[in-house]
């Protein structure tokens, strides 16, 4: 509203003949307020345009990070899947390695106590003859009875299988 229509509005009132001057200066008040308010009015549009473009703005943005988001998510759920899977196997293949070492330390053991019988035989025979010879060179009678008796042992523990 600009000047033109407050001329007309008091162009078109009639004037009483003598005017109540403290509603005048309310009126000038009021007719500065509509002025003022004409001023700013562009100004007040202006800024809520560009609060609804920034709106709109923000919210294409938030589409747009909701997007990435969702597609990283995907992303993210597949490479876990894809480090199980690579967990699942590694355990696989610690266990078969630990159930292929069973039948090598199973030989192995076998292998020293074998290897530890027939190493330890040919000692035991020559002590067994070592010993049978002291037993026949003994010549006391009480060294005889001690001699019967280990005789004794010796050949209880051929007849167990002990040796």
């Amino acid at each position: 509203m600009g000047n033109r229509y407050r001329l007309a509005l008091l162009v078109e009132a009639p004037l009483p003949k003598d005017p109540d001057r403290s509603h005048l200066a309310d009126a000038i008040h009021f007719m500065d307020l509509i002025d003022l308010a004409d001023e700013e009015l562009p100004a007040a549009k202006a800024a809520v345009e560009r609060s609804k473009a920034a709106a709109v703005t923000a919210r294409m943005d938030l589409e747009k990070h909701q997007q990435w988001l969702g597609h990283h998510q995907e992303l993210y759920t597949e490479t876990v899947k894809g480090c199980e899977r690579h967990l699942k196997r590694e355990a696989f293949i610690a266990a078969c390695k630990q159930a292929a070492w069973i039948p090598v330390q199973l030989l192995t053991t076998a292998w020293s106590g074998l290897s530890h019988a027939a190493l330890a035989y040919p000692r035991r025979r020559s002590l067994r003859a070592s010993l049978m010879d002291r037993i026949q060179g003994l010549d006391h009678s009480s060294e005889l009875k001690f001699a019967q008796q280990l005789q004794e042992r010796i050949q209880a523990m051929d007849r167990r299988g002990l040796r």
